[in-house]
């Protein structure tokens, strides 16, 4: 049987969602506004639905625009044999965590949980039923990487399109024609400061010598929402965890931001020889810093010091196994 790889097997597809007969908990759906309404009884039990449709032996992928959430949603798989009510079910899915619909596996998957407005999307990949079976994940366009890759599987073991909301959900749903080209985690594209961002490069001094950092660690910067239009908190993770703010001062340098970073407190730990040094330079450093900007990554400057920063994508392992732990 020839396969064509990029064709998605769900697409043109036409199933009805199911679901795990939890009472009081419905499915509406609204086909004026193509939208799908999810509502479980409360917020603290899951209401599971599942596309019900013919066998899928071929790579899929679907995805849910969000378009009001109150409450909690994940988006997956499920095994038929494993689709039971609330927490019962076992599948395979991600709310900003893997889970398995009642574990977090791998937590930080996403930047954060899912919200209304977000598009999240679901790829299995899988080329026959005796072949394993390859789960990644994706919001807003943005490949999160694998989350599962199972082996030991058999070839009844049929996977489809799961939901998990407690709360309330309205959303749209999609198979596109053509499945992902991309399986990779994607780098975050960041607009403003706000985000992690790892260290890639250090220049110090008045002539700006690179200075050379540790492989074996990231130092990640990391900016919160900003608070009050011109203040972000702020930290630096390295063997010890440094926290301040960056605060926006209206001077405007070129297209630099005039920045004021002030440190207000550090963890106590006692970090390597190696890091330390690079701990106390890195310290004093920021306190030179004066000017910031968002352009191919985020640099942060100063006369005597600049830090070259890339949006921080750390690597998970995939789970291997999902009803009983990750591995």
């Amino acid at each position: 049987k020839t396969i064509n790889a990029t064709m998605n097997s769900l697409f043109s597809k036409q199933g009805t969602w199911v679901g795990d007969g939890s009472k009081d908990s419905a499915i509406i759906i609204d086909d004026e506004k193509s939208t799908i309404i999810i509502t479980s009884k409360t917020e603290m039990a899951p209401f599971n639905v599942i596309l019900n449709i013919s066998s899928l032996e071929n790579s899929f992928y679907y995805e849910i625009t969000l378009s009001s959430l109150n409450g909690t949603i994940s988006a997956g798989l499920v095994n038929k044999n494993d689709f039971r009510p609330g927490w019962d079910t076992d599948g395979l899915f991600y709310n900003g965590n893997v889970h398995n619909g009642k574990t977090a596996l791998i937590t930080g998957f996403g930047d954060e949980t899912v919200r209304a407005g977000d598009k999240v999307g679901v790829y299995a990949k899988r080329h026959d039923p005796d072949s394993e079976l390859v789960v990644a994940y994706y919001i807003n366009g943005r490949c999160l990487g694998t989350g599962f890759r199972l082996t030991s599987l058999d070839a009844d073991d049929d996977f489809f399109p799961c939901l998990s909301v407690c709360g309330s959900a309205t959303f749209s749903y999609a198979a596109p024609e053509i499945l992902p080209l991309v399986v990779i985690r994607k780098q975050p594209i960041y607009t403003d400061y706000t985000g992690e961002w790892k260290l890639v490069r250090v220049f110090m001094g008045p002539e700006l010598g690179e200075y050379p950092l540790p492989s074996d660690r990231d130092i990640i910067f990391s900016f919160g929402d900003l608070i009050d239009d011109n203040v972000y908190p702020f930290s630096v993770s390295m063997m010890n965890t440094l926290s301040g703010t960056v605060k926006l001062n209206n001077n405007v340098f070129e297209s630099f931001d005039g920045v004021e970073i002030e440190m207000v407190s550090s963890t106590l730990m006692m970090p390597p020889p190696l890091w330390q040094g690079v701990e106390s330079t890195i310290t004093s450093s920021l306190s030179d810093v004066y000017k910031m900007i968002v352009s191919n990554g985020l640099i942060l400057s100063g006369p005597t010091a600049e830090f070259i920063l890339e949006p921080y994508a750390p690597f998970f392992e995939p789970c291997t196994a999902y009803k009983t732990g990750c591995h």
